[in-house]
């Protein structure tokens, strides 16, 4: 405002925000339960909670699901510019062109980055954390692994009813 500065704070248990924004609340976290679902990671301050239909299990494996978070984790981490530049730059280079990320903005490499998440498949995630050790993000590929563990162990139960009691962090 005029006269003050905005004062951001953590989102309330049970709520996230999956941006940086002074304007935006948090959202409650979905109920995975009450839309019939199977939880597989329970949401945090920074992502939703993932979801399964017993029926789509098959169909996806975990990288996929991790997926669904991969932006917010991004904007969350809020990496410097230096590391996010070279992020970017080794994920548009893969394909053997060479990608110019010198002169873009933060949110100009959000947007490159989440292009090429949305084209990506299980084996360019996997090679993504590879990626975030070799630019030396060394916390980021840590959260996402377990996250990815977590996933995988919950999709390696049998598919019994809709228990939200199974959480991870």
């Amino acid at each position: 405002t005029a006269d003050t500065d905005t004062v951001c704070q953590a989102c309330p248990n049970r709520s996230y925000s999956d941006v940086s924004s002074a304007v935006q609340n948090c959202t409650l976290h979905r109920s995975c339960s009450a839309a019939g679902l199977q939880l597989l990671l329970r949401g945090s301050s920074w992502h939703d909670s993932i979801c399964s239909a017993c029926e789509q299990r098959a169909a996806r494996n975990g990288t996929d699901y991790l997926k669904e978070i991969l932006p917010a984790f991004f904007v969350h981490q809020n990496m410097a510019m230096k590391r996010l530049r070279r992020l970017a730059h080794k994920l548009l280079s893969e394909g053997g062109s060479k990608a110019n990320t010198s002169g873009l903005h933060r949110t100009d490499l959000y947007a490159q980055i989440n292009a090429w998440l949305s084209s990506a498949g299980p084996e360019n995630i996997r090679k993504l954390l590879d990626t975030l050790k070799e630019i030396g993000a060394n916390d980021a590929p840590k959260k996402l692994e377990r996250k990815l563990q977590h996933i995988n162990s919950q999709l390696s139960k049998p598919c019994a009813g809709t228990r939200e009691e199974v959480v991870g962090k």
